[in-house]
């Protein structure tokens, strides 16, 4: 019985130090943090006896974050500026792979030219990348995110680049995924 009062407590406090943080944000930026909150946890909208919580994650009410498992088809077939928005890529090479990916998994293009990003990226009113071609070679040569198909500027993303994709918008998972890296080329001497 000690166990679950001492859960029990530690869900309270938790929960206060929730509504303490967000006593002094309006209503609108709360359920957008809330939302973005359930997002990033990749837990279903919160509900009680089936009944929708005020201000619960759906299509209405939320910016970028839409019901279904983030990053999961439904989530992405909305449009390709939810997928983009919600991994959040920090470089112009990870922004590249997000695009690369979304082309590949739910486009059904399996090889791009950096026109094709960048067209992508302007559906999806991404961050801008001021250089796709030179993001794109540093994501095939540096990072081993796309390997080259045919001509040199088509590309494809690799499992690689898949993984470090799908761990985003985690950092942590994506410096995991990175320390585990590529197996490396063998350079003939």
């Amino acid at each position: 019985m000690k166990k679950s009062t001492t859960r029990a407590a530690k869900d309270v406090e938790a929960l206060g130090k929730v509504l303490f943080a967000l006593a002094d944000v309006d209503e609108k930026q709360r359920g957008w943090i809330i939302a973005a909150a359930v997002s990033k946890l990749g837990i279903a909208a919160p509900t009680i006896n089936s009944t929708p919580v005020a201000g619960a994650v759906n299509q209405i009410n939320s910016r970028a974050v839409v019901s279904g498992r983030p990053g999961s088809r439904e989530h992405a077939k909305e449009h390709g500026k939810n997928f983009v928005c919600w991994k959040n890529a920090p470089t112009d090479v990870l922004r590249a792979a997000v695009l690369g990916y979304y082309l590949t998994h739910f486009r059904n293009n399996g090889s791009y030219k950096p026109p094709d990003l960048t067209a992508m990226n302007n559906e999806a009113a991404g961050m801008t990348v001021n250089n796709m071609t030179r993001a794109m070679e540093n994501a095939t040569r540096k990072n081993r995110y796309f390997v080259a198909i045919g001509n040199k500027s088509e590309k494809k993303i690799t499992a690689y680049g898949e993984a470090v994709v799908e761990a985003l918008p985690d950092m942590v998972a994506v410096a995991a995924v990175k320390k585990a890296g590529p197996p490396r080329k063998r350079r003939k001497l």
